[in-house]
């Protein structure tokens, strides 16, 4: 008779193929969900969550559909940490992205701490980088 400890081995299996599931399934449906669950620490080190912000797994699942998005928020609220992921995983699959800044100070500061911290602390997006560079892109 299986003991405790293989009866939580074999759930623990089951969990992990199910969690596999969602990720493929996520995948081809919500891509920046995908990646975000998948890839993504921000810049504090944390991975992604939606416990505080549950409003933010529909836009997450959707905003590959968008062709434009604006919205009228309050700070803190994930917009910014979301559109930034969505906008990596479309430079992944080769597509440019553009982002407009009122003034060079502002620039720099999101530049050097949100876009090259992210891109030196997430082991897969270093990975995206090297990759780039290999093939005639510049790499930091």
């Amino acid at each position: 008779m299986p003991g405790l400890d293989d009866l939580q081995k074999v759930r623990a299996k089951k969990a992990e193929v199910k969690r596999k599931l969602l990720l493929t399934k996520l995948q081809e449906d919500a891509p920046t969900l995908y990646w975000g669950m998948e890839h993504h620490i921000d810049t504090g080190g944390h991975p992604l969550e939606f416990a505080d912000v549950p409003y933010l797994i529909e836009l997450y699942r959707h905003i590959h559909e968008w062709k434009s998005f604006v919205a009228i928020k309050a700070a803190q609220v994930g917009l910014t940490e979301m559109l930034f992921l969505n906008n990596l995983r479309e430079a992944a699959e080769g597509l440019s992205v553009f982002y407009v800044f009122p003034k060079y100070e502002l620039r720099n500061r999101f530049v050097s701490n949100r876009v090259l911290r992210t891109l030196r602390r997430v082991p897969y997006y270093k990975e995206k980088v090297k990759e780039a560079a290999s093939l005639g892109g510049t790499e930091r």
